[in-house]
């Protein structure tokens, strides 16, 4: 694992330049929609976007959504891209990626019941941002048993987060794995994981052609390296007080639901 955290993307080199027999992809991990509750970004300019970065494929994780996930998963190809389906849950100990899965787990469960139910729909289980409460990342102490840590995210403003990670991930043996969480389409590629194919898995090229079985296997197996860079303090800034406006807009809400009803401690 190579998590080169404060640097620039450099440019991917085509599959079929590659040296060796094996099939290189790459792969935005953390991406979300306008489907989740705080983001406003069209699928539509997220593919683009992709695509503009030289990516090979990506996952859409919103918010205990996978509707536009979903989507994704069937006009990826339209943009030359491969996409895996995806969700990002939320549990009672924090967030989990849940990638691979074409249904959604349902939320407020256990951070090992959440991890459980990803596997049994076929899909693997990623802890994003760990350790970060003010973004609901999961405790160290928590963290038994899942598939990859995500061990470079671009929302992260000085890397100290990431660097933890990094090194939570190999202390424990777990895979490492990057992703933009990006909210806006410019900063979707901001990180990337490469994923490490078997020969078998050859692509000549063509991203709209990889198998997701084997991608998931490869990232679970740990055969992935992370790429990219930051995004901005002012990006950061930005998602954070976005985050809190939604949070206080729907405790009002909540409150003024319970005043009608009655329904107050």
């Amino acid at each position: 694992m190579n998590a080169n955290s404060e640097t620039e993307l450099e440019p991917k080199p085509e599959l079929e330049s590659h040296p060796t027999p094996n099939a290189t992809v790459s792969l935005d991990l953390h991406v979300h929609t306008e489907e989740s509750y705080d983001c406003e970004t069209p699928l539509v300019d997220v593919l683009e976007r992709a695509a503009e970065a030289g990516l090979d494929g990506l996952c859409i994780t919103d918010h205990d959504a996978i509707e536009q996930s979903l989507a994704a998963a069937t006009i990826a190809p339209e943009y030359g891209l491969f996409a895996i389906p995806g969700v990002e849950v939320s549990t009672r100990d924090g967030h989990v990626l849940a990638l691979g899965v074409e249904t959604r787990p349902k939320p407020g469960r256990s951070f090992g019941e959440t991890v459980a139910a990803i596997r049994s729909r076929g899909g693997i289980a990623i802890v994003p941002h760990p350790f970060r409460r003010s973004r609901h990342g999961v405790p160290a102490d928590v963290i038994d048993d899942c598939d990859g840590i995500e061990v470079h995210n671009a929302m992260c403003v000085t890397g100290v987060r990431n660097r933890q990670a990094a090194r939570f991930a190999d202390d424990h043996g777990f895979a490492g794995v990057a992703g933009s969480d990006a909210h806006t389409a410019r900063l979707v590629g901001r990180a990337v994981t490469d994923v490490h194919l078997e020969p078998a898995a050859g692509t000549d090229g063509d991203p709209t052609a990889i198998d997701r079985g084997r991608v998931l296997e490869a990232i679970a197996d740990g055969r992935t390296t992370v790429r990219g860079g930051l995004a901005s303090p002012a990006s950061c800034v930005r998602k954070y007080a976005q985050n809190v406006s939604v949070k206080f807009r729907t405790g009002v809400r909540v409150g003024i639901g319970r005043l009608k009803t009655g329904n107050v401690d």
